[in-house]
């Protein structure tokens, strides 16, 4: 079992590419659907319109400085509930032989939760 004590995260950078993409395609739907080791322009553009998007956010885990998991999160700003901010949080990927250990539930409840209710008091200031 991983300490999660041990685990960090961080923003994706695009040097994360590679990574990213093989962390969404080891899985049945992905396989078919992503190019692992791609250098399609279509990734990089896809990556540097999340990165440069104020309303979106890659998220790695890493453990002993590898990436290990992933997820997206995109920020939904709405009229309802008084101008409610919500968040879709999807793409939650971790690596194949370290499933099972709670690091997808860690990477969304105890890191980003914490980050989500800092980011949402900078987005209302």
């Amino acid at each position: 079992m991983i300490d999660h004590e041990k685990l960090t995260t961080r923003r994706a950078r695009i040097g994360d590419l590679s990574r990213l993409l093989e962390l969404l395609a080891d899985d049945n739907l992905g396989k078919n659907r992503e190019a692992i080791g791609s250098s399609e322009a279509c990734y990089v553009l896809a990556f540097n319109a999340i990165d440069s998007d104020i309303n979106q956010y890659l998220l790695v885990g890493e453990l002993e400085g590898s990436v290990i998991a992933m997820l997206q999160l995109t920020f939904i700003p709405g009229l309802s509930r008084r101008g409610a901010l919500r968040a879709n949080i999807e793409a939650v990927r971790v690596d194949n032989g370290l499933r099972g250990q709670g690091i997808g539930s860690w990477l969304i409840c105890s890191k980003l939760s914490c980050w989500l209710v800092n980011a949402i008091v900078v987005w209302f200031s």
